[in-house]
C-alpha cells in the first residue's frame, strides 16, 4: 500500500503543464476559504450567545417573581423563597415611566430598589453607593443623550399615577447592553413606592439572584408551590430571553449551511481538476495496470489524491480560522453600532468542537466528490489506453 501512498503524492504534486496544479489549488483555496470562513463565523456567533447572556445575567434577576397587583412584603415569604441554590432575595418595585431634561422626554424603565438588598442590582463593576434619598443612577448612553453628569437633576413621570419627581443624579453605570445603558433608571426603592402610589411594605416584584443562573428553571420548580399559594408568578432569565436566543441558536445553523456551500463549490472543483487529472495521466494509469496494479489500486490512487486536497484545505483553512476567531476573541478588532446590535463590540468564543466539526465536514465533503473521477479512472481498459500511442 505504501506505493499506492508515493504514487498519489507525485500524481498530486507533478502535473503536465502546470494545468493540473492550477486546478488543484483553486480546488484547495476554495477549501480553505469556506473551513475559515465557517470556523470564524461560528466563533462570532458563539460569542454573541454567550455575551449576551452573561450581560442579561449579571444585569437582572435570574428568578422574577411578578402578580398581577401589588403585594406585601413579609419576612415569612422572603424565607420560604430562599431555598439551597438561592444567593439573594430582593423585593424591588419597578414601572415603565419617562425621564425628562430641560425639554427633552424619553421613555425608560425605573427600577426601585432597597439600600439595604439591592446590590445584586448594580452593574458589574460599579463601584458607586446604591441610590438613596433623592438620586438616581443612569446608564452611559442615557447621560450621553441628555448630557448629564452626577450632580445634574432630571424629573421622573410615572404614566400610571401621573405623578413627577425631581432627583439627582448620583452615578453613571456601564453594562455594555445599549437598550441598558440608555434605558434604565436604578432609583430608590422609597422614590418609586411614591411615584406608584405604593404603602412602605409594598412591591410589584421580587429579584432572585442564585448561585448558579443556569438552574433557574428547576428552582422555579421547587418554588411552585409556594408562589401558587400566594398568587405569585416566575419567570425566570431563560424564558424572558427565549425568542432572542431561539433566534440566535437558529441562525447559527443556517449560517452553517449557507457556508458550508462554498465548501460543496469547491468540492466541484475536485471532481473537475481529478477528472483532467485522469484524462492527462491515461497512459500511466494503463502502464500500472498492465504492471499489475488492480482496479481497487487504481481506486484508491486517486482517491488518495482528493483526500490531500481535502485535508490540505481543510487543515490550512482550519489554522487561518482559528487564528482568527482568537483575535477577534481577544483584542475586540470589530466595533459595532450599540444601538442596533445590543454591543458596541463584534465578540467571538471559539469552540474547538464547532472547529474540529468544520474540518471533519470539509474532509468527507471532498472524498465524497473524489468517489466518481476515482471510479472512471478504475474502470479505464489497459488495451484501449495504449492502443494510439
Amino acid at each position: 500500500m505504501e506505493y499506492i501512498n508515493f504514487l498519489s503524492l507525485r500524481f498530486f504534486l507533478r502535473a503536465r503543464g502546470g494545468f493540473l496544479s492550477f486546478m488543484s489549488a483553486v480546488s484547495i483555496l476554495g477549501i480553505v476559504i469556506g473551513v475559515a470562513a465557517l470556523i470564524t463565523v461560528m466563533a462570532v456567533m458563539n460569542g454573541f450567545d454567550l455575551e449576551l447572556r452573561n450581560k442579561i445575567i449579571q444585569n437582572n434577576p435570574h428568578i422574577l417573581i411578578t402578580s398581577e397587583e401589588v403585594f406585601s412584603i413579609d419576612r415569612s415569604l422572603l424565607k420560604a423563597l430562599s431555598v439551597k441554590g438561592v444567593r439573594s432575595v430582593v423585593p424591588f418595585a419597578y414601572l415603565q415611566g419617562f425621564v425628562r431634561v430641560r425639554d427633552k422626554i424619553s421613555p425608560c424603565f425605573i427600577r426601585g430598589i432597597d439600600i439595604t438588598s439591592g446590590k445584586p442590582f448594580l452593574p458589574k463593576g460599579f463601584d458607586g453607593n446604591i441610590p438613596e434619598g433623592n438620586s438616581v443612577l443612569i446608564g452611559k448612553d442615557m447621560a450621553a443623550q441628555f448630557g448629564l453628569r452626577p450632580g445634574d437633576r432630571l424629573i421622573l413621570l410615572s404614566p400610571i399615577t401621573g405623578m413627577d419627581y425631581q432627583a439627582n443624579v448620583s452615578g453613571i453605570f456601564e453594562t455594555g447592553l445599549y437598550q441598558y445603558d440608555s434605558q434604565t433608571i436604578l432609583a430608590p426603592l422609597s422614590l418609586v413606592r411614591r411615584l406608584l402610589f405604593l404603602q412602605d411594605n409594598e412591591a410589584n416584584a421580587i429579584g432572585i439572584f442564585l448561585d448558579n443562573p443556569m438552574d433557574a428553571s428547576y428552582i422555579k420548580r421547587r418554588l411552585f408551590d409556594v408562589l401558587k399559594d400566594r398568587g405569585l408568578s416566575a419567570l425566570t432569565w431563560i424564558e424572558s430571553n427565549k425568542s432572542l436566543f431561539s433566534a440566535l441558536k437558529l441562525e447559527k445553523y443556517v449560517m452553517f449551511l449557507i457556508l458550508l456551500l462554498i465548501v460543496i463549490v469547491a468540492a466541484f472543483n475536485i471532481v473537475s481538476s481529478l477528472v483532467v487529472l485522469v484524462a492527462t495521466r491515461t497512459k500511466e494509469i494503463a502502464v500500472l495496470k498492465a504492471l499489475g496494479l488492480t482496479n481497487g489500486e487504481i481506486y484508491r490512487l486517486f482517491l488518495n489524491i482528493g483526500i490531500l486536497i481535502g485535508i490540505a484545505g481543510a487543515l490550512i483553512g482550519g489554522i487561518i480560522g482559528v487564528g482568527l476567531s482568537l483575535a477577534i476573541e481577544h483584542w475586540h478588532l470589530i466595533r459595532l453600532p450599540a444601538d442596533v446590535y445590543y454591543i458596541d463590540y463584534l465578540p467571538a468564543k471559539l469552540e474547538l468542537t464547532d472547529a474540529f466539526l468544520v474540518i471533519v465536514s470539509a474532509i468527507s465533503i471532498a472524498v465524497l466528490s473524489s468517489l466518481y473521477p476515482s471510479s472512471q479512472a478504475a474502470r479505464l481498459e489497459p488495451a484501449r489506453a495504449l492502443r494510439y500511442e
